[in-house]
């Protein structure tokens, strides 16, 4: 429901909004944060509630966005009593609020950071370090009186992600608090996701696809058919498995006529974009019709095909109505097919 750029900013912005909500005197400032932190909360119950029932596999999804639901689980805006907030299980749930944090933004990064970038990074941090113990030092006189004590300060700011001793007492000082925090969990984000990223795979062993998907462009649109699973319905490109003596373009020109009723021809193969998930063993192809007639739905080989449609692409839908966590990344190629399209060069 959220796109990722979105929920990136959501988690980082739940940072200062908690430490806020846990360390200022202002009742005004503490109402105004404790219905931040309530609205993020709901923000990343509802997107996750919505995504897990729309998701085609439930377990995978479980576990491939464990960090967003242990946002959930470990940061509900509870009304803690004050005489409360020492608790060590209140600030294990703080620190794990943080790691819950460097995952949503680790997962939502996912790519791996240049050595420039990489030392940009931790130039900034550590600036932010030394200036945060300086200035610390010179607001907070009467807490901590030595520069050294400042550095100790920081330090164990950054590792408890804002919840270090002694804590502030004065507005800037909570600010610098926050900033150190806000910056440690995004510099800790940047670099896990980095260093996943950079993991090294081997590549897949090749080998002949055993079923194809169509891409089929006519007039600015996609012609997708629907289908249904245990989790519901779904539209998806035509396409299906390869039978015996037949070649890939073969099938696919099959699998267009049996599923959506159109005469296609087949213009070119495609290379698969990077990031769909679903698609091992398929062959893309991209098809061209002479008219847009559709049949009407029909059962094939026992599965039943639900609707038929050409399907607008653009701006606002530009995946059209495919699961965008399985299809985002062909959203590109759909522009590039289409472009040409409109200009008479599809082939």
């Amino acid at each position: 429901m959220l796109g990722d750029w979105a929920t990136f900013f959501l988690a980082l912005l739940l940072v200062p909004v908690l430490l806020v909500e846990e360390t200022s005197d202002d009742p005004v400032v503490v109402a105004v944060a404790t219905a931040a932190n309530a609205g993020i909360w709901l923000a990343f119950a509802l997107d996750y509630a919505v995504d897990l029932w729309w998701a085609r596999d439930r377990r995978r999804y479980i576990a491939g966005h464990w960090a967003d639901l242990a946002l959930i689980v470990v940061s509900p805006p509870l009304l803690v009593p004050p005489e409360a907030q020492a608790l060590r299980v209140l600030r294990a749930l703080r620190l794990l609020r943080a790691l819950a944090v460097v995952g949503i933004v680790g997962e939502r990064l996912g790519r791996p950071l240049t050595r420039r970038a990489l030392l940009v990074v931790l130039g900034l941090l550590g600036f932010t370090l030394v200036a945060g113990g300086l200035l610390i030092v010179a607001v907070e006189p009467h807490t901590i009186t030595t520069v050294v004590q400042g550095y100790a300060w920081a330090i164990a700011t950054l590792m408890t992600a804002g919840h270090a001793d002694p804590t502030p007492t004065t507005v800037i000082g909570r600010a610098i608090s926050t900033l150190i925090a806000v910056f440690g969990l995004g510099t800790f984000a940047a670099i896990a996701a980095s260093l996943a990223s950079n993991e090294p795979t081997l590549p897949p062993p090749a080998r002949t696809p055993s079923r194809v998907r169509v891409i089929v462009v006519s007039r600015g649109r996609i012609l997708m058919v629907r289908h249904r699973d245990a989790d519901g319905p779904f539209w998806i490109l035509p396409g299906g498995g390869v039978r015996s003596g037949e070649t890939l373009e073969q099938a696919a020109i099959r699998e267009v006529r049996e599923e959506a009723g159109a005469n296609c021809s087949i213009a070119r193969r495609l290379e698969l974009p990077m990031g769909v998930t679903g698609m091992s063993g398929y062959a893309l192809f991209l098809g061209t019709v002479a008219n847009d007639e559709l049949q009407p739905s029909q059962n094939i080989d026992g599965e039943v095909v639900e609707g038929v449609a050409w399907q607008p692409i653009s701006d606002d839908a530009p995946i059209g109505p495919l699961t965008p966590r399985y299809w985002s990344p062909i959203a590109p190629l759909f522009r590039e097919i289409i472009r040409k399209d409109r200009s008479g060069d599809v082939d």
